[in-house]
């Protein structure tokens, strides 16, 4: 009896000494996270985010980094034909607990559930049952066809955006906002973008993708991740102002108004908040039934269930933000990358987001207007605000869809 008091008193001396190895390696090295980052497991770094606007930022600079490498390992093995590990984690793989403990090790609160409604129908019923009546479709068909019973799905064909009107509709914004300054300087401003901070470009180098190969806006674009490494600081304030609007009544311009005024008349991160609002739910397997999205006007060419309202407005502004910063070319080529291949995507783009590269020359055209200070001389005209003036939506389905009757209707 006195040995065996003895030692469930050594145990809990023990026990107090030594604690945990779960409770070690919870947070272990997160006291002083930037000088360990390279020893912490990815999988409990990987739920970092930043909580407000700053440029330099070692901690997001290394997961960014540290997750595309991982990722193009995964890759790189899967072409390789090696499908039995996965090599890369993300925050969304990991489990519950992980994650719980993750949060806690960095001081950060679960990012809040976005707003879901499901009875928003997520394609234009009234166009389906008029094209569907054009193309001769019985009563009981078209009632099936919008009803959902039966699935069309028609991409279009047609460009459904005139970037080079757009990009002077955005012009028009930022001529109108600049007479105005009732609440701050809004003289268009260039604005500091984003980078690899000095000390990242150095202490990351030796990574199979550095800092010095791709830039920081290109990798956090790339993973639908500028909201968590390259936050405005105002993304609250342009949601709250998106959720108050009317169901599919937020146009283009309207949004971009609304960010600009945010941002005092910077064009960088106008743009940046709205891609960050825009695509911080991309993973989410809801993301079209998100009431954010409920609120965004259509911007492309398309027929029947499955329309996808959230990829193309994501993939549009991403792409004019990355055209902004890194000019015509670059933008071009990146859009190209990102839409036309899959090696480090799965997922499947339609016709008509692929469309949403050439945003670019939007991005590189608002860029020059700043810079040449164009706005001092530019010529309003209200009429370019109308979103049929930059839209080409009239894309007639009528044929395609009598074509695909009798595949619906065997």
């Amino acid at each position: 009896m006195k040995n065996y008091i003895l030692s469930l008193i050594g145990l809990l001396i023990f026990s107090i000494v030594y604690p945990s190895r779960a409770e070690d390696f919870e947070c272990k090295g997160f006291d002083r996270l930037e000088e360990n980052l390279e020893s912490i497991d990815y999988s409990l770094l990987s739920h970092y985010y930043q909580t407000e606007y700053k440029l330099n930022d070692v901690i997001g600079d290394y997961i960014l980094l540290k997750g595309f490498n991982l990722r193009v390992k995964e890759k790189t093995q899967l072409l390789l034909g090696n499908t039995s590990t996965k090599q890369y984690m993300t925050y969304s793989l990991t489990d519950k607990e992980n994650k719980a403990h993750s949060l806690e090790c960095l001081g950060l609160k679960e990012k809040a559930a976005p707003l879901i409604d499901e009875a928003i129908a997520p394609f234009d019923t009234k166009k389906l049952e008029e094209t569907a009546r054009a193309a001769e479709f019985s009563e009981e068909e078209i009632e099936a066809v919008t009803s959902y019973k039966v699935k069309v799905k028609i991409d279009g064909k047609q460009k459904p955006i005139h970037f080079n009107k757009l990009s002077l509709s955005f012009m028009q914004v930022m001529h109108e906002e600049r007479l105005k300054s009732d609440i701050c300087d809004m003289t268009p401003k260039i604005g500091n973008p984003h980078e690899w901070s000095e000390e990242s470009k150095d202490r990351f180098k030796k990574m199979l993708v550095t800092p010095n190969l791709l830039s920081k806006l290109l990798l956090a674009l790339g993973n639908g991740e500028t909201s968590w490494y390259m936050k405005t600081g105002k993304e609250a304030e342009l949601r709250s102002w998106i959720l108050a609007q009317e169901n599919r009544s937020v146009t283009l311009t309207e949004i971009f108004r609304q960010s600009y005024r945010l941002h005092c008349g910077d064009v960088y991160l106008s743009l940046l908040n709205i891609e960050n609002v825009l695509s911080e739910y991309f993973r989410h397997p809801k993301r079209q039934y998100l009431t954010q999205t409920n609120k965004l006007s259509p911007i492309i060419n398309h027929l029947g269930s499955e329309l996808d309202h959230y990829g193309p407005w994501y993939h549009l502004f991403g792409m004019i933000l990355f055209g902004y910063e890194e000019g015509r070319l670059m933008g071009f080529i990146a859009g190209t990358i990102e839409t036309g291949t899959a090696l480090f995507s799965d997922e499947i783009t339609d016709t008509q987001e692929n469309f949403m590269v050439r945003g670019s020359n939007t991005g590189a055209d608002l860029f020059h207007f700043v810079k040449k200070k164009k706005y001092l001389k530019y010529i309003s005209d209200p009429s370019k605000l109308d979103h049929h003036y930059y839209l080409n939506l009239t894309e007639d389905f009528t044929q395609r869809l009598k074509r695909l009757k009798k595949d619906l209707f065997p």
